[in-house]
């Protein structure tokens, strides 16, 4: 099935959840936000929600940094 992994048409086999979309791409899971069609998912219910044709996944990663020294 295809579905749109951060902005690019993927091929997915039917049946998957996002808790193994993120296994199978080695990615962990601590360090990412995971959105389904424009809705953040609760990394407990990962496993729980199947992955659908036309689906829209973004997986964020959280990224650290520091002050610019410039003011907002």
């Amino acid at each position: 099935m295809k579905v749109k992994l951060n902005g690019k048409e993927t091929d997915m086999e039917t049946g998957t959840t996002i808790e193994i979309l993120i296994a199978s791409r080695k990615i962990n899971p601590a360090t990412v936000v995971v959105e389904l069609n424009r809705n953040i998912i609760e990394p407990e219910k990962w496993g729980s929600f199947i992955i659908s044709e036309k689906d829209e996944i973004e997986v964020l990663t959280f990224m650290g940094g520091g002050a610019s020294g410039r003011s907002i």
